[in-house]
């Protein structure tokens, strides 16, 4: 989520990739510009009346790139590149990489981009740049970071988000539990394999039937479900043998696709829930990984 820019380039006998440095653009895993190219149908054209399929070369694209950086304010880019290029679109001429004299506003769209990368960049009227802008986001994620709330908060309404990564079963992470920073601020967790969490609940947790939600984000379609069960060794029940515990039944969640993205769960499952109760959420092998930033408890009844 936090790498840099970068695509696929063909050159002879075999592939490489162009990558977003902070100079600019760049290949690697390859040779230069001059030897790379594209398969791109805008610049088809024909050849004695018949259709050409053309590819768009490297030092093309390179040249596009360094004008762009050279113009500053995209502005000034369109009006003297960009509108050129559209008056060409409107009467039908194809993308050149060379000047062609039948292709007037092609040719006049190529000589002012030409003119852009020779001529001194103009600091005084620059935008933010490409390398200024990932810096920048960079910096806004560290900052994320370092604004984490608490692991357990309990809104007015007796709601109770938990921080996924405030699991109490071990000490450290592992390779089937791994805690990162999340873009969102705070930490996440990633679930592989048989990996599990467990939470204990606070003292300012009321007793009664909870809802729980997961918010997550799934990659897998087939995502296997979260077993969820409840350690209650806390209970008062006259019934249960003293120095015995009551273990909730395990029930399953269903985890959605969610296509990358951050998205509460829309199952759900209820539980009772007291202060010192142990929330475990784990899977069945085989599965894929899963990722989770919060579980949410909404209140059903409470006790007392």
């Amino acid at each position: 989520a936090h790498s840099l820019f970068d695509r696929g380039v063909r050159q002879p006998g075999h592939a490489a990739m162009a990558r977003w440095t902070s100079s600019g653009w760049d290949t690697i895993l390859g040779a230069g510009w001059q030897y790379s190219w594209w398969e791109d149908k805008r610049y088809a054209g024909t050849s004695n009346g018949k259709a050409v399929k053309k590819r768009r070369d490297g030092v093309d694209f390179f040249e596009e790139t360094k004008a762009r950086a050279a113009a500053g304010d995209p502005d000034v880019y369109y009006h003297s590149v960009i509108l050129l290029e559209m008056l060409a679109e409107i009467v039908g001429e194809t993308i050149e990489e060379e000047f062609v004299s039948q292709k007037l506003w092609r040719s006049l769209a190529l000589a002012q981009r030409k003119k852009l990368v020779r001529q001194p960049s103009k600091d005084g009227t620059r935008c933010i740049s490409d390398a200024d802008l990932i810096q920048r986001t960079n910096l806004l994620i560290t900052q994320l970071h370092d604004s984490c709330s608490g692991d357990t908060m309990i809104p007015e309404n007796g709601t109770i988000i938990i921080s996924a990564a405030s699991f109490d079963n071990t000490n450290e992470p592992s390779k089937k539990v791994m805690v990162m920073k999340s873009f969102l601020g705070g930490r996440q967790i990633h679930l592989e394999k048989d990996g599990e969490v467990e939470y204990k609940m606070p003292p300012t947790v009321s007793g009664g039937t909870y809802e729980l939600f997961l918010k997550v984000v799934n990659v897998h379609r087939n995502q296997v479900p979260v077993s969820v069960s409840v350690d209650d060794s806390t209970s008062t029940d006259p019934y249960t043998p003293e120095g015995f515990e009551i273990i909730q039944p395990s029930q399953q969640m269903e985890i959605p696709y969610t296509a990358g993205s951050w998205q509460w769960t829309t199952d759900s499952v209820q539980l009772d829930l007291s202060p010192g109760s142990k929330l475990k959420l784990s899977r069945e092998v085989p599965c894929w990984g899963l990722t989770m930033k919060d579980i949410m408890l909404v209140p059903k009844s409470r006790e007392g």
